[in-house]
């Protein structure tokens, strides 16, 4: 423009006298006839190297679709043209989330692409098919219809089954199945009623105790389930226990010991969230006996509102039998809290020493063991961490369209306002994860929703440690919350007695 104002074009006579102005203001410059040749090749040059650098800059800015990921998996340059209809992405707005500009345009597909997938994954699921086959084929088919790239996904579906930690598991269901058939839960269960039997109460208070001692060694739900209420409904029966409540002790106290370590469910959350399982471990601890005391308390409250029995007081020759019975298994969760507590060993280290203790007491101390039972319960192990680990792998892809969507930063937006009341909002994921467990049992619950609501967690300041917890927590009550949940139905078996006269009591 300035080379066309200099040629004579528009307002010669304006432009003239401020060139002249300029010179008196200036003196000492040459004048100005003699820089016109080099000011018209620069003149020149300057639209052009601004339309180039702005194409550049145009080029590198990403559009990022997973903001819960440091490195985003996909992203749309935006190198703009004169006649694109939508110029609102040439003026400075390309860094803003996909999802938030596609909501003030008023446009609901990402939206709808939601509500299929979801909608997809819940069909699949009434029709009993597996969740994790439900899981995946609505993950895919939310990746083919919304034209994404697949480059990443192979890559995806590896990662979600490659960590260190998912070792841990094989070696605790391991540890524990193998502890349970030498007889060890059994001498757990008689130092819980050696030690608080002979209250009024005490038998119920015995499961309560044994399942947090239990539970520090067998490291999944269903197996305490399986264990405490095979061993000590039928005593509570024979005792005068009515049998809704006995099924009701066994499944509340499971539902505790699901936070004491080690619990496959933690290792699984800390994978998923990429926190430190031996700090969620840690932080389990103290959350377990806070919910014991609470339990025992409403046991003794209702023991004298219905008049339960005391247990027998043992002499003192079958109390000192008792404890020394039980001190080899009460080695494995003193061993676990005091290696954590001062740095020992990581999850994965633990496990294998848990399961070489394991061994070491099945073949030396209790010799109940043939090498055939032991070689058929790792044949069991193996199967329970491979679909484990599927499950994880194929959630991956489920996790992965969530990113390309954009799904966390939504969900962030939509809860923007709970960022001031982050109580509010684990209130709310708690409940959602109550009613999930409840349907979906354990991990398909972590792996579902987890990927969605952590980031928003994280943003919003709460504690990585005390959303893991507070999860775990929810997924106990869920795993036993009437009218479906699996815990509960085990619990249920072992009393025989049906949900509907369960629920009624």
């Amino acid at each position: 423009m300035a080379d066309v104002h200099r040629r004579g074009g528009r307002h010669p006579a304006r432009h003239a006298l401020r060139r002249a102005h300029r010179d008196r203001a200036l003196p000492g410059r040459a004048p100005p006839g003699r820089r016109r040749g080099p000011l018209r090749a620069a003149d020149r040059l300057r639209p052009a190297a601004g339309r180039v650098r702005l194409a550049g800059q145009r080029a590198q800015q990403p559009v990022l679709l997973a903001g819960a990921r440091s490195e985003p998996p996909l992203a749309l340059s935006l190198v703009g043209r004169r006649g694109d209809p939508d110029r609102r992405l040439q003026r400075g707005r390309a860094g803003r989330p996909l999802a938030r500009r596609l909501a003030r345009r008023g446009d609901g597909a990402l939206s709808v692409l939601v509500g299929a997938v979801g909608l997809t994954f819940l069909v699949l699921t009434l029709l009993s098919l597996p969740i994790v086959f439900a899981l995946g084929i609505a993950g895919f088919a939310g990746l083919v219809v919304g034209n994404f790239s697949l480059q990443k996904l192979p890559s995806s579906l590896v990662a979600g089954s490659q960590s260190w930690v998912l070792l841990a598991i094989p070696t605790f269901v391991f540890a524990g199945s193998l502890m349970e058939r030498c007889g060890m839960s059994y001498a757990l269960v008689d130092l819980a009623r050696a030690l608080v039997g002979s209250v009024r109460g005490g038998l119920g208070i015995s499961v309560v105790l044994a399942e947090y001692f239990f539970s520090g060694i067998s490291g999944s739900t269903i197996a305490d389930v399986s264990a405490i209420g095979a061993m000590l409904t039928p005593p509570m029966l024979r005792a005068g226990y009515a049998r809704e409540h006995a099924a009701s002790l066994v499944a509340s106290a499971t539902a505790m010991g699901i936070l004491v370590p080690p619990a496959i469910f933690m290792i699984v959350l800390g994978q998923v969230t990429d926190t430190s399982v031996v700090a969620i471990f840690l932080g389990g601890f103290i959350p377990a006996a806070v919910t014991a005391a609470c339990l025992t308390v409403v046991i003794l409250v209702q023991a004298h509102r219905l008049h339960w029995p005391k247990d027998r007081r043992p002499t003192l020759a079958e109390f000192g039998a008792t404890v020394r019975a039980s001190l080899v298994p009460m080695v494995v969760p003193i061993l676990i809290v005091l290696g954590f507590f001062f740095g020992v060993f990581t999850a994965t280290e633990a496990g294998a020493l848990v399961a070489f203790y394991a061994v070491g007491a099945a073949l030396l101390y209790y010799r109940n063991v043939t090498l055939r039972e032991m070689l058929r319960l790792v044949h069991e192990s193996a199967l329970l961490t491979a679909a484990v680990v599927f499950l994880l792998a194929v959630a991956s892809v489920y996790q992965f369209l969530m990113g390309m969507l954009g799904v966390p930063a939504m969900l962030g937006e939509l809860l923007q306002p709970l960022e001031t009341t982050p109580w509010l909002f684990l209130f709310a994921v708690s409940l959602i994860v109550v009613l999930f467990g409840m349907v979906l049992e354990g991990l398909p619950a972590a792996v579902v929703l987890v990927p969605v609501v952590f980031p928003v967690a994280r943003k919003i300041g709460i504690h990585p440690i005390h959303f893991n917890i507070v999860l775990t927590a929810a997924v106990g009550i869920g795993l036993f919350l009437p009218p479906i949940g699996v815990g509960l139905l085990m619990a249920l078996r072992f009393a025989e007695v049906s949900v509907g006269r369960h629920f009624r009591a």
